[in-house]
């Protein structure tokens, strides 16, 4: 019996110790369709749930622009990915995902407009997948700004202190379950 009680409070704290992190991991800099324009990663935030991406395409000249970042994230998530330019005239028409890892790369999810905004939400993603976030742009004479954002969700699972809960509960159990059938079995007797 005690080896038992001893072992369960070993497990629990054994979980407990392996708490659950995760971070989005994003390829800096990212790749664009035209050397005028730049796609900047400004801020990756890993401290909440969700971790959180700001990023912004910037040129000088009109014209039609496609830009995109890879990224992974450590755990299954889903994203949402806001997109926005304040410049008259300026349209973002697709916003895509695309898995990198298949050959050739496959679209998972796609989003189209003919705006100022723009919103591609995800379903539930695998976790240390490499995705390409990409995203086409009309702006005007002049050029402009695109900027956006996006915030990575964790699955819902279970925090390290949660099973450990579960553990010392089941393990309790047995251990009544247990002790009843010995008490039922010497009355029969």
């Amino acid at each position: 019996m005690r080896k038992i009680v001893l072992s369960l409070v070993a497990t629990s704290a054994l979980v407990c110790a392996s708490a659950a992190t995760a971070a989005v991991n994003v390829v800096a800099g990212g790749t664009y369709s035209d050397p005028g324009s730049t796609i900047t990663v400004q801020s990756v935030d890993n401290s909440t749930n969700p971790n959180k991406v700001a990023f912004d395409t910037f040129t000088d000249t009109a014209g039609t622009y496609v830009s995109s970042f890879d990224f992974t994230e450590d755990m299954p998530f889903t994203a949402i990915f806001r997109l926005t330019s304040a410049e008259d005239g300026a349209a973002i028409t697709l916003a895509q995902l695309i898995d990198g890892t298949m050959t050739p790369m496959t679209t998972v999810f796609q989003s189209t407009g003919s705006g100022p905004f723009l919103e591609l939400d995800t379903g539930l993603l695998q976790a240390n997948t490499t995705y390409r976030f990409s995203y086409r742009s009309t702006l005007p004479a002049g050029g402009g700004d695109i900027s956006g954002n996006a915030a990575f969700y964790r699955a819902a699972l279970p925090e390290p202190g949660t099973w450990a809960l579960m553990l010392l509960g089941f393990g309790g159990m047995g251990i009544a379950m247990r002790r009843s059938r010995k008490r039922t079995l010497a009355q029969i007797a």
